[in-house]
């Protein structure tokens, strides 16, 4: 029996992960404007031409979710506390949120990039998509007069893929 209750985790845990990364949704309003304003600076100072996309949506949750559900195809910057979900192509942010604050309005450019990054390029893990993404966000903030005090070799360490084992 066991074994049974293993391999029914096994094959259940991906649409468990998937319904628990926000279990309270939270109905915050971002504005058209801060969005497009975003995408257009992402266009214009990455590789990626995210205005050419399908909007990714955005999901805010209570500020005492935690995601840590990087081993179920969602990239994670706990830092942030944001995930971004390529399969449903959904940024998820914890509340409260202000849009007058540049930090809180990089988190979203952040998950917007992986949304580009996810949409328009190929990477060997997620994770591999995290040192762009963090490069992009810290460029951005600092052209709106601010710094980001991100500690880089941390970043370098969390944007490697994991080995995998030799068979």
């Amino acid at each position: 029996m066991p074994r049974l209750m293993t391999l029914l985790v096994a094959l259940l845990a991906p649409a468990f992960a998937q319904a628990q990364i926000c279990p309270d949704p939270v109905e915050v309003k971002v504005s058209d404007r801060l969005i497009a304003e975003l995408i257009d600076w992402i266009d214009a100072n990455s590789k990626y031409k995210i205005s050419a996309l399908p909007p990714a949506r955005i999901q805010f949750c209570k500020s005492d979710v935690t995601f840590a559900l990087d081993d179920a195809g969602i990239i994670v910057d706990p830092g942030l506390q944001s995930a971004y979900d390529p399969a449903t192509q959904t940024i998820y942010m914890t509340a409260p949120w202000s849009p007058i604050n540049p930090e809180m309005s990089s988190i979203i450019l952040h998950n917007l990039v992986h949304h580009a990054q996810t949409q328009l390029a190929e990477w060997p893990c997620l994770r591999a998509t995290q040192f762009e993404a963090f490069w992009l966000q810290d460029r951005w903030i600092n052209h709106q007069g601010y710094r980001t005090g991100f500690d880089w070799t941390q970043i370098l360490v969390d944007s490697h893929c994991p080995q995998q084992p030799d068979n």
